[in-house]
């Protein structure tokens, strides 16, 4: 390859990588005024009405408590929130979700003569489950039978007052932005930083392998047989491609998760994407490269799993409890999470059979790929 070619690549590598660059840092300027603007929309403070119970509107309300008792309740995502029982000035009872340092905080100033306070927060519907152990609660506080599902409505209402929820901001639009930003500007330096020097095959000892590549002639048309041959190669790039077509395998693992489904396939897929990416930015491959594909596509079927089902997750539990819980949340509680619903042994099925289709992709094309070069030899 001539000196020219070379320089010619590496000016265009550098160009390429410039203009990704500007677009990143276009996206992520935008990114970060789109997000910035709706945290502060949801800043905004609204005057709150009264709290009725047997009103669900989502508008923030507020109860003037003069009282308050535990009932024990608590959720299984936010652990230092609970249900409380509150007595308003008019002697009115309610439901009501409070952090438990709020909640220890009342207590104290209760007994130390303080009169009423002000809480606010926003209706929620009570399900059968918080019905149930209310009740259950009511019976050692005012007696066995004085509160019945005849007549809980009644008593409590159908809706409770959780001052915990936080109504958010329609974010992800501004985040997909700021992130999208952010890959391009790190793919952009990456491209602007290549040295794309020529490596003699025969010489890529540290790597183990020669390199195998199709000759081509100067007008870019293909001849002959696949030979061993100077090309130039950029293995940090190739592992770059590797994690890009790997990504690829990892969303579309996700995409078929939220339809239910759990494709062995998949796995197969990300590693011969994570090589043919690897072959595409390096100019080459040998074993070493397709072993290193094949890790970094188990590494990403495992976190592409993890993701999946933190968000189904998320999903469930706000299904249940509108704002209670958060990809942030649920990944930072994940192990205690599956070990409390039971999921580890699903996700350990799941990540096995991802993993051994991941293993037979590695394995056959290594197997092609020696007998291909011993072919050449």
């Amino acid at each position: 390859m001539s000196e020219e070619k070379v320089k010619s690549g590496r000016k265009r590598y550098k160009v390429i990588g410039g203009i990704i660059l500007l677009l990143g840092l276009i996206a992520m300027v935008l990114g970060g005024v789109l997000l910035f603007d709706k945290i502060e929309e949801s800043k905004v403070k609204t005057t709150s009405t009264a709290f009725h119970s047997d009103e669900g509107r989502r508008e923030l309300k507020y109860v003037d408590m003069i009282d308050i008792a535990d009932t024990g309740v608590v959720f299984d995502v936010g652990e230092n929130h609970g249900v409380y029982m509150i007595l308003d000035q008019a002697e009115e009872l309610y439901l009501s979700v409070l952090p438990k340092e709020d909640y220890e905080k009342y207590v104290d100033d209760i007994e130390n003569g303080v009169e009423s306070f002000k809480i606010e927060g926003y209706p929620m519907e009570i399900d059968t489950d918080l019905m149930d152990f209310t009740i259950e609660f009511s019976d050692e506080i005012f007696g066995e039978g004085v509160i019945t599902k005849a007549n809980f409505v009644d008593v409590f209402g159908s809706y409770y007052l959780d001052t915990t929820y936080k109504p958010k901001a329609d974010i992800n639009e501004p985040l997909g932005l700021l992130g999208a930003g952010v890959f391009l500007f790190i793919i952009g330096i990456i491209l602007i930083l290549i040295k794309n020097d020529k490596t003699p095959a025969a010489g890529v000892e540290d790597w183990g392998e020669r390199i195998i590549s199709e000759a081509v002639s100067e007008d870019g048309v293909r001849y002959g047989n696949a030979v061993l041959e100077e090309v130039p190669v950029n293995h940090g790039l190739g592992i770059l491609g590797a994690v890009l077509g790997s990504l690829l395998g990892a969303v579309i693992w996700i995409g078929v998760y939220q339809l239910g489904y759990v494709v062995w396939i998949v796995g197969y897929l990300t590693v011969v994407f994570a090589i043919y990416f690897y072959k595409k930015f390096a100019k080459g491959i040998g074993s070493m490269g397709i072993a290193i594909s094949g890790l970094i596509s188990i590494v990403m079927l495992f976190l592409a799993d993890v993701a999946a089902i933190a968000y189904e997750l998320v999903k469930f539990f706000n299904e249940e409890n509108p704002g209670r819980a958060s990809l942030t949340y649920i990944l930072s509680h994940f192990t205690e999470l599956m070990t409390s619903y039971d999921l580890w042994v699903g996700f350990t099925t799941d990540m096995l059979f991802g993993v051994v289709a991941a293993l037979v992709a590695m394995v056959s094309l290594l197997v092609k790929h020696r007998k291909k070069k011993k072919a050449l030899n």
